[in-house]
Parts: structure tokens; sequence; C-alpha cells
């Protein structure tokens, strides 16, 4: 493993943007927001594509149902982000005060009381 030699302020400035660094490395897991921790289908292939491309190939589910995309070299992390932009998918959820929001499956599950994807979407769209 090989040490980290990116400067101090940019793994700031990236964090700022959803990347975490993996330990002892110039590579990057990427925090990729989702709503409700729901993705399409498309957005799914094109996750997968761009893990393959510019990461390890490794995707991971974070408790707050964001998607993390591993092994992203520093040099790589616009290219990633325009890549999964065109699914309409970005980076962050790392920031100090905003983290995803997360909702129970209410709005489908049997015992379900209320449209809880619709009120989460619409704290989603409100504060990211």
């Amino acid at each position: 493993m090989s040490a980290l030699t990116i400067s101090p302020e940019e793994v700031k400035r990236v964090k700022g943007l959803g990347f975490l660094n993996n330990k002892g490395t110039d590579n990057f897991s990427a925090r990729v927001l989702t709503v409700n921790g729901k993705i399409t289908a498309a957005q799914h292939r094109c996750l997968a594509d761009a893990a393959e491309l510019f990461g390890n190939g490794i995707i991971t589910f974070t408790t707050r149902l964001s998607v993390e995309v591993q092994g992203i070299p520093f040099d790589k992390i616009e290219d990633f982000r325009k890549y999964i932009a065109k699914e309409g998918l970005e980076t962050g959820g790392t920031g100090a005060k905003i983290r995803p929001i997360v909702s129970c499956k209410g709005t489908t599950c049997q015992y379900g009381r209320l449209d809880s994807f619709k009120v989460s979407e619409e704290m989603h769209h409100r504060f990211f």
C-alpha cells in the first residue's frame, strides 16, 4: 500500500464533494447520493460501469442508503462525476451539516400509513 501524496487541502476539498480517502492511498471512495436509497435500473448500470471504468469495481451501500464506489484514483474524480451525471447522479453527503435523507418503505409496505417516499423526496429536494 502506497502512502497518500495528495495535500490535506485537496483531501478536504474532495471530501466536500463526497469523496473519502481510502486509507494509505491516493484512491477515494465516492459517495453517490440517492433519493431514499432508490436508484433506477439505468442508474444502477451506470454506477456498475463507472465502478469498473474509474474505480476498483467494488460498490457498497452505506447505512444511509447512499451508494459508495471504491478505489477511484484522485486524478479520475472529475471524470467519474461527469460520467454518473449523465444518469442524473451526483456525489455528496459527506458534509458537516447535511446527510442524505432516509425513509422506510412505507409507500409500498402493506403496513405503511403514509407515502414515505413522497415525504422524504420532498425533504431531499428541499435540502440538497
